[in-house]
């Protein structure tokens, strides 16, 4: 079995060993002087990955990786992050947090949690096929109503007792990544914080029980994708948007008012690829090519498009075949509650195909 660690005092970031051991020992040697992490399940084998560079428009072997659609699932992964880009603590992530716990003590599902410094980490037991995953955890988002971050089988968790190694513009995460105590869950976000000034060392795990999902939860099946753009990188959004029969001025104003942010959270950019492949119908190609010239606010040494592209958003979208959710967009606050244009919309392209 293989377990992926990360470090970012090294390169490569991302090294794979052959035992949990190994990768505690490599973790050691980098805890106090990086960000770390590790991943959360095992792997069963590796395989050559490939990205797609939106800078150059070409795809190119990059490392040899887990094969993530062969984890082992024993556990749900949930991801909290409280603090926005401004550095300003945003509480709808601290109470899914909360409810997601109530939610696994009152079934004394196994489980544990830690606070990172910018928001909080934690496991359920579960009882899952690797290829069900996604949609094992979508169905949990909308059933206790839960906002978290990014849903993959690639996700690593920051190792507890390490520190949080926040660079300027995230300086105010800069804390000891800790366990949580079940006495101490519903404390103050600020009150973790306070907490998280002093290291500590361990998991704190509670229950007994495994998280057994619903069997008419629809199985994740992965599309195989074809990359060729029909345009070039120098061309720009009006040009591609209007091979569609799009104007700029075309897309939902909720969505334009997204778009238009000075920085689009992880969950947003979701939303945006959505509505663009179900709703314009922008191919998988053009996708790759559109999405940095549209959403080009700077995110580090790329853009927040680049950044999407980058981490495999795009990919995920179009792979898993996922549906944009007007009702959705309504409950998370982006679209207007007496707005009906993309859901009328939808239902009349649903006809058409």
């Amino acid at each position: 079995m293989y377990m992926e660690s990360y470090s970012e005092g090294r390169i490569p970031h991302r090294l794979i060993f052959n035992s949990w051991n190994a990768a505690l020992v490599d973790v050691n040697k980098w805890i106090d002087k990086s960000n770390v992490s590790i991943s959360v399940w095992k792997y069963k084998e590796l395989e050559q990955k490939k990205l797609f560079n939106p800078n150059i428009g070409k795809t190119y072997n990059s490392r040899m990786g887990p094969n993530y659609n062969t984890a082992i699932i024993d556990k749900m992964f949930f991801d909290f992050d409280c603090v926005g880009r401004d550095g300003k603590y945003i509480r709808k992530p601290y109470e899914s947090m909360v409810r997601l716990w109530k939610w696994a003590e009152k079934n004394d599902y196994k489980r544990d949690m830690a606070f990172t410094g910018g928001g909080y980490q934690g496991t359920v037991s579960v009882k899952c096929l690797s290829e069900n995953y996604v949609s094992v955890m979508r169905h949990l988002e909308d059933e206790l109503d839960l906002e978290f971050d990014s849903v993959s089988l690639a996700d690593l968790r920051r190792v507890v007792g390490s520190y949080n190694f926040g660079k300027k513009s995230k300086s105010k995460r800069n804390r000891f990544c800790i366990p949580l105590t079940e006495d101490e869950i519903e404390l103050p976000f600020d009150t973790h914080k306070e907490l998280a000034l002093h290291q500590r060392q361990g998991m704190n795990i509670y229950g007994y029980n495994i998280y057994n999902p619903p069997a008419s939860i629809k199985e994740y099946r992965k599309r195989e994708l074809t990359l060729d753009p029909n345009f070039s990188l120098v061309d720009g959004v009006d040009k591609i948007l209007d091979h569609y029969g799009y104007m700029y001025e075309d897309i939902c104003e909720c969505i334009r008012n997204i778009i238009e942010q000075p920085h689009v959270r992880h969950k947003q950019r979701l939303h945006i690829i959505s509505y663009l492949k179900n709703i314009v119908g922008i191919e998988y190609g053009d996708m790759n090519i559109l999405l940095p010239k549209l959403l080009d606010a700077s995110h580090g040494m790329e853009c927040d498009g680049g950044h999407s592209v980058r981490e495999g958003q795009v990919v995920y979208v179009y792979s898993s075949n996922s549906g944009f959710s007007p009702r959705l967009m309504k409950k998370e606050g982006y679209c207007f509650e007496d707005c009906d244009y993309c859901a009328t919309l939808q239902g009349e392209l649903n006809k058409i195909l």
